[in-house]
């Protein structure tokens, strides 16, 4: 879209006091100083264009709730930013950022932040004041280290970190009380960070593609879990303990080295999906049998000797009756 044109939608918008402006995909270099003109905009969508900045007459948009600035040539997040204190949702995913300035902290009423896809190597301590924070996305950055500071974010519902250089948590995630989502996925985990463990309010866990090659008994603690992922690891087995949770309803751990399964995996009375497939096994224990509510099972790509190939092709009701005839026998 040609300058003038853009120049003409925004007053456009101005005239009809529209709330929501739509500026994405139209291959824009720069964004004119008029849209300065639309002081009670609520929502602006400048997404897939190739702005690297922003015009300072942005800072008079002090109704701005929403801005998207995804896929675009960012490379510092615009200090213009700075002055929008309604914002809620701020999106800067695909861009080219290295890290994120302090000023960041001054976006109190901040719920949504997607950073992902960029190249953040650190994350500034000012994070912590972003006390309304609910969605925070790092996934596909650097980040070796997150500050403590980041355990404030009491609100904070989901936390997504997957595709960075992560080896460890701070302590003070411990504080994480709302939280109900972590992915972890292709991070440098050799095991699951202790801290995991106490966060209670945990719904959803995804550790792919780390280097987990055990489990604690401590996850046990995570009552709540609905969904767990640990695929793509080293896992040789499973702490008898996982048959704690009572809630889980979709476990999968494809392409593992688990060799055995405990038999307390025939308590986990919510699952409905259970993937096991590329792993070790060579047998099956009789107590999946007692899984009332799986719906679906893969176990595709184990040596397993305890259910002829027969079974195994006419799917999951035929390998459930059998592993329940062996049961009762």
């Amino acid at each position: 879209m040609s300058r003038q044109k853009t120049i003409n939608k925004i007053k456009r918008a101005f005239k009809a006091k529209e709330e929501s402006l739509y500026l994405s995909h139209l291959n824009l270099d720069s964004i004119p100083k008029e849209i300065g003109l639309l002081d009670r905009l609520k929502s602006l969508n400048l997404s897939g264009n190739n702005l690297n900045s922003l015009p300072q007459a942005i800072e008079k948009m002090e109704f701005l709730e929403e801005l998207n600035l995804g896929n675009n040539k960012f490379d510092d997040v615009p200090s213009e930013i700075d002055e929008l204190i309604s914002l809620k949702n701020l999106n800067l995913e695909k861009n080219l950022l290295t890290d994120l300035p302090s000023e960041i902290g001054k976006l109190l009423n901040l719920e949504t932040l997607k950073l992902n896809d960029n190249q953040i190597t650190n994350l500034p301590s000012e994070i912590g004041n972003l006390i309304n924070l609910k969605d925070l996305d790092l996934m596909s950055n650097e980040l070796k280290i997150l500050p403590s500071e980041i355990g404030k974010l009491h609100n904070l519902d989901m936390l997504s970190l997957d595709f960075n250089q992560l080896s460890d948590l701070p302590q003070s995630i411990t504080e994480l009380s709302n939280l109900t989502y972590l992915g972890l996925s292709y991070n440098r985990l050799s095991q699951p960070p202790s801290v995991i463990w106490e966060l209670e309010t945990l719904t959803f866990l995804i550790l792919n593609g780390n280097h987990i090659a055990n489990l604690s008994s401590e996850i046990k603690n995570l009552a709540e879990l609905l969904h767990l992922e640990i695929c793509d690891n080293t896992l040789s087995t499973l702490p008898p303990e996982i048959g704690k949770l009572s809630n889980l309803e979709e476990l999968l751990l494809h392409t593992n080295n688990i060799s055995v399964l405990p038999k307390e995996i025939g308590q986990l009375s919510s699952l409905q999906w259970l993937n096991l497939s590329g792993n070790q096994l060579t047998e099956l224990p009789k107590e999946i049998c007692q899984l009332k509510e799986l719906e679906e099972l893969d176990i595709d790509d184990n040596p397993i000797k305890n259910i002829p190939d027969e079974t195994k092709r006419m799917g999951i009701k035929a390998i459930l009756k059998y592993l329940k005839n062996s049961f009762e026998g």
